[in-house]
């Protein structure tokens, strides 16, 4: 994927923000696990938005992470493929937003080394016990009407999972909105989940359903689900 493809994707998807298709863009970068293709990303994020790239890159730097599990990011200058790689963490594993971040800082230190990102600051201990209660709520806003019935299905397949999945990954990393909206993180889940192919793609249905409850119109979902098929289409599921 080249840069040329990103802009394409910009122009056919006109309607939506900039920052929201770079979120997209980065979850399913990160739920394929083609985290080289992130230098290609800060280069048009760079290129085409100077003003506002550091914003735009904090948020795919917590995209990334809240993919997948702990959301430790303030929002400064620097913040949207970078918020959407972070948040994968919650659904991509943490190795994908390793390679993830570092193919992200890679990037920007090729192009602009004097880009500088936000300041990581890790939560006060005693934020902890906020945790649960944060992340039970957002999982119940997310699951709506179906929320006892998956909180079951959790508690079924292991008795530690749900008390791990509400603390954790939707306490600490999905429920913080203090740098990507709740909108933003469910798409940004959307597209991490769906570019991940077979039985993990099933998932992706809940979050798309988390995403209309928390504010989302059918045609934001629909157009990262469209973003997110042409960016597999390039790179092709099954070939990671």
């Amino acid at each position: 994927m080249d840069i040329e493809d990103i802009r394409t994707l910009r122009k056919e998807f006109s309607e939506l923000p900039s920052d929201l298709i770079y979120v997209a863009i980065s979850g399913a970068f990160v739920g394929l696990n083609q985290t080289p293709a992130f230098p290609v990303l800060v280069k048009c994020i760079l290129n085409d938005h100077k003003p506002e790239a550091a914003a735009m890159l904090t948020l795919c730097r917590e995209t990334v992470i809240y993919g997948h599990l702990f959301n430790v990011e303030s929002l400064l200058n620097t913040v949207t493929p970078k918020t959407q790689i972070y948040k994968t963490l919650a659904v991509a594993g943490a190795p994908r937003v390793i390679n993830g971040l570092t193919q992200l800082a890679n990037g920007i230190k090729a192009v602009d080394p004097s880009i500088t990102l936000a300041t990581l600051q890790s939560r006060p201990k005693e934020q902890f016990l906020d945790w649960r209660p944060r992340g039970e709520a957002f999982f119940d806003i997310v699951y709506d009407k179906n929320t006892h019935r998956v909180k079951s299905i959790l508690n079924s397949i292991h008795p530690d999972l749900l008390d791990a999945i509400l603390t954790e990954q939707y306490g600490r990393v999905l429920s913080d909105v203090s740098t990507l909206n709740a909108i933003y993180t469910e798409l940004g889940m959307v597209a991490c989940l769906r570019s991940q192919g077979g039985e993990v793609m099933k998932q992706s249905e809940s979050h798309r359903r988390g995403a209309l409850y928390v504010g989302a119109t059918i045609q934001q979902v629909e157009n990262v689900e469209k973003i997110t098929d042409i960016i597999v289409s390039k790179f092709g599921k099954g070939k990671l």
